[in-house]
């Protein structure tokens, strides 16, 4: 309803105002420092007391957003089910999210970056196989072995089947366990010399929903044509790359791809038994409009693979704003 763009310099500047009930996005900008955005949702008889914690450019990594700390509405109100966290407000401290789910360019560099034996058993893949082509070592023409290209974004000739779509590196990565997210967290952890993690499913509805328990990224309104999500009653079902994705897929916080797109693995597991199962949040590209609704939450068997489930990377903060 209301974008607040406050400016100052030198101390930080109260804002003390007067607001009727309703959900609000105040965006908080000072000369070299990132824009940040900041839900706010004020109810029925309450105040709302934050602060805003600005970083330099610098200070945040490349594709990476600030998801505040303090309350927000979770679960869906009225409904008593395990398709949901219970209704309520719960209160997180500030972390970093990433703006998309990783992405096929990047899960390939990882895959390339590991022993043989590993990649093969962490290629994006099902039950009948690898989505991806491996490429083999070749013998050059004058003579020794030259290096081949390891896997490879296009599909195996000898696969029967396929989704329908040629691989792209800007799309999200598919067809991966939570046990290979979980192992990119760690080697790109390596890599950077950052902390990666998956996020929490509190964490990844705060960053899809922002304060106010929406249903969707936008707003209410059922609409299939505001995310990469299925559509009743067409063929035309397929995974967009990050670049072709609805502007209205983006949350208060500022985060793309969340109702549609690619399901999402999160850091939240449950054990039974051998058995490690983990909680999926978000829609995909092949699921209706029912299930790319925020609140939704499902829980599968950590080892397994989907056509349509990613995973995205959080920044757990060590001196998160209050």
């Amino acid at each position: 309803k209301l974008v607040e763009v406050l400016m100052w310099e030198g101390a930080p500047m109260p804002l003390d105002t007067t607001l009727p009930m309703g959900s609000y996005l105040a965006v908080v900008d000072q000369d070299g420092f990132i824009p940040t955005r900041y839900p706010i949702f004020i109810s029925r008889n309450r105040n709302w007391t934050g602060e805003v914690q600005l970083y330099r450019k610098e200070e945040i990594p490349q594709g990476f957003l600030l998801v505040h700390s303090g309350p927000f509405q979770v679960g869906k109100r009225g409904v008593a089910s395990l398709s949901f966290l219970p209704a309520g407000v719960l209160e997180l401290p500030s972390f970093l999210t990433a703006q998309h789910p990783v992405l096929c360019g990047e899960y390939l560099e990882f895959l390339n970056s590991l022993p043989a034996e590993e990649a093969r058993q962490r290629v994006p893949r099902d039950t009948e196989g690898p989505y991806w082509t491996y490429t083999p070592p070749h013998s050059s023409p004058l003579g020794g072995e030259e290096k081949g290209e390891g896997w490879i974004l296009k599909w195996p000739t000898t696969r029967t089947t396929k989704l329908p779509w040629d691989w792209h590196p800007m799309q999200p990565v598919v067809g991966v366990s939570w046990h290979d997210a979980s192992a990119y967290c760690a080697w790109r952890s390596v890599r950077d010399a950052i902390s990666y993690n998956l996020p929490t499913e509190e964490q990844w509805e705060k960053a899809a929903r922002g304060t106010d328990g929406r249903e969707y990224p936008w707003g209410d309104a059922k609409e299939t044509k505001f995310c990469n999500c299925g559509k009743a009653n067409t063929d035309n079902r397929v995974l967009l790359s990050v670049s072709q994705i609805p502007e209205d897929d983006t949350s208060p916080c500022g985060v793309k791809d969340m109702a549609g797109g690619v399901r999402e693995w999160t850091d939240t597991t449950k054990k039974r038994g051998d058995e490690l199962s983990a909680v999926t949040r978000g829609g995909s590209w092949d699921q209706s409009l029912e299930y790319a609704a925020l609140p939704f939450r499902n829980g599968w068997s950590a080892s397994r693979t989907f056509q349509n489930t990613g995973f995205r990377l959080v920044i757990n903060l060590i001196n998160p704003a209050p």
